[in-house]
């Protein structure tokens, strides 16, 4: 399914497996409920590890990546909507973040690895003369290097075979890691200035660049964490998309006189990487000419991890921080506020519910505020912990805690009992912490969820293809 699913798929099969769990709960058993082990809490890393990347190295006496070609559209040809990204040996950080983005847009791809797959043909690429495999070819290297430099992947005859294709059915190709050179529309000396992943480069789009990225701010475009080039277009064909303040070229399209076009990307890409996230979409939009199976969305959704403890400041500095009794306050007003708009009437915030952090002198925690707040009213739902000790609750009742809004007759006179008891919580909640015949219909609905789940999840990773390799 590609990196942008890990989540999901991880959060699929946790509630698969609980939901599932629960269903073989039997009817009838009045006996106390057994007791789950406490985990302790512990926080995650704010930021994945970063990917080491370096200036790319030349392939001397190299390889024409970009030849020309006599190639000519036929008459009333097809094109499948469907990409094909290429990688020297499937090691590169700009695979696994090509993947990432395609999988979240959902579209069809295949990966071919040149090393492991056959040689590039035509076979590969198309059907007959009218009919092409991809809309869009995408390297996730410009000149194919391998990382031990000095070698390409592709051979003479492989990229003319690619360079035949794009002319023949009009499909543009996207390099995600550039060396600078004349292929891509470079000066030969661009790649003389280079720099690491530890500076960052503060970049705008160019006019070219605000067609293509429209949905980013192009005023402040941040490369960091990847190394690059500073590259300069050798002539008006080169038209640049990201600059520099000094000029320097980032990224830029180039239009052949064959027909072909491509667009270069000067600076290494992670999964990680906010600057890879944030153009991706419009890359493959540009690959594409923004025809391509998936949609992009930006959704505003609200997961409040442990509402009563601090939480890592991203980027992780080892700075923490803990919201106040104010800052509950105005997300209560901003929630109402949008509920009150047609359009986010259904905007919710979810609280992972453990009880650590509660305190009847903390602000946070005071009755007065809880009870100020209407939680009962659909604008918050609160989510227990399924694992902290419990005497009396059992596990479908736990879960009948999913989706309750914390009743606001909540007192001070019950707020200590509350920090350390989850009975009194679900009580709070007006559950009835001793019913236990929640039997048939239960299953039944917990059986949906779980296949819908797992249809969810299970479907996904048709979109990609590998040809003749592995992951």
């Amino acid at each position: 399914m590609g990196f942008g699913g890990r989540r999901g798929v991880v959060r699929g099969v946790f509630w698969a497996g609980l939901l599932a769990g629960l269903t073989a709960v039997g009817c009838g058993d009045d006996s106390p409920a057994r007791k789950a082990p406490h985990v302790p809490l512990a926080r995650g890393p704010a930021l994945p590890a970063p990917s080491v990347s370096e200036p790319l190295p030349d392939v001397p006496g190299g390889v024409e990546h970009s030849p020309l070609t006599l190639e000519a559209p036929p008459m009333g040809y097809l094109v499948d909507a469907r990409i094909l990204v290429i990688s020297p040996d499937g090691s590169d950080s700009e695979l696994a973040a090509i993947r990432q983005t395609l999988a979240y847009l959902g579209v069809r791809y295949d990966v071919f690895v040149a090393t492991t797959a056959p040689t590039l043909t035509m076979a590969n690429l198309t059907s007959d003369p009218m009919h092409g495999f991809y809309n869009g070819i995408i390297l996730t290297r410009g000149s194919m290097v391998l990382p031990s430099g000095g070698t390409s992947a592709f051979t003479a005859a492989e990229f003319q075979t690619l360079s035949n294709y794009e002319a023949q059915f009009q499909v543009r190709r996207v390099s995600l890691y550039t060396r600078p050179d004349a292929g891509y529309g470079y000066t030969n000396a661009s790649a003389n200035n280079s720099f690491t992943m530890s500076t960052t480069v503060n970049a705008t789009c160019t006019q070219a660049g605000r067609a293509i990225f429209p949905y980013v701010n192009c005023n402040n475009v941040v490369i960091s964490g990847a190394a690059g080039f500073r590259a300069v277009a050798a002539d008006a064909a080169t038209v640049a998309v990201l600059t520099d303040s000094s000029g320097g070229v980032l990224a830029a399209t180039r239009a052949y006189g064959d027909g072909r076009e491509a667009m270069s990307l000067n600076f290494a890409q992670s999964p990680s990487l906010e600057h890879t996230l944030q153009l991706f979409h419009g890359v493959v939009s540009w690959a594409t000419r923004g025809v391509f199976l998936g949609e992009r969305h930006a959704y505003i959704g609200v997961q409040i991890d442990d509402l009563f403890l601090p939480d890592d400041i991203y980027p992780n500095t080892g700075a923490t921080y803990r919201m106040s009794a104010n800052d509950l306050q105005n997300a209560y007003d901003y929630t109402q506020a949008k509920r009150a708009q047609a359009v986010t009437s259904g905007l919710r915030y979810h609280w992972a519910y453990n009880g650590v952090g509660l305190s009847s002198s903390d602000g946070l925690t005071q009755a007065e505020r809880l009870g100020h707040l209407e939680v009962g009213d659909g604008a918050w739902v609160v989510a227990a912990d399924l694992e902290a000790d419990d005497d009396e609750i059992g596990a479908i009742e736990r879960l009948a805690l999913i989706g309750e809004g914390l009743d606001r007759r909540l007192g001070a006179e019950g707020l200590d009992q509350l920090a350390g008891d989850d009975g009194a919580f679900f009580e709070a909640l007006w559950i009835d912490v001793h019913q236990r015949n929640l039997c048939i219909a239960q299953r039944v609905a917990l059986q949906h969820v779980t296949d819908d789940v797992l249809h969810e999840h299970g479907g996904a990773s048709a979109n990609e293809r590998d040809l003749g390799v592995g992951h």
